[in-house]
């Protein structure tokens, strides 16, 4: 599956994943990881793995949670027509990964209204 999330610089995000038809990730290994260069796969941007990042509490129903912290995104630049982020959702389970979900996400400063 791939989509596009919106990503605010500086906030905090939680990322809900929803795999299969309920299918039982139980015992997977899971890893997000984030970058806006494809060869970075060693040191991308970003990378959550399970137990930290990522919350598997609905794990029997194949929801996730990924949890960018404010920390995270104020580290990423924003994005522009030349500039755009790539992620992958990784789940592996007796030494055999499957990329389940892939997209991309945009990034973009935040929006600040002046008090009348």
């Amino acid at each position: 599956m791939v989509s596009v999330i919106n990503i605010t610089r500086g906030s905090y995000h939680k990322l809900q994943f929803n795999i299969g038809d309920s299918q039982d990730v139980s015992g997977y290994t899971i890893t997000f990881s984030m970058d806006n260069d494809p060869i970075a796969v060693p040191n991308p941007a970003i990378m959550k793995t399970s137990g930290s990042g990522i919350d598997m509490t609905d794990a029997s129903t194949g929801t996730i949670y990924v949890e960018l912290t404010e920390a995270d995104t104020r580290a990423l630049e924003v994005s522009t027509h030349t500039l755009e982020y790539r992620y992958d959702l990784l789940f592996e389970k007796d030494s055999k990964p499957e990329v389940w979900h892939k997209g991309m996400a945009i990034v973009e400063n935040p929006v600040y209204l002046a008090p009348e």
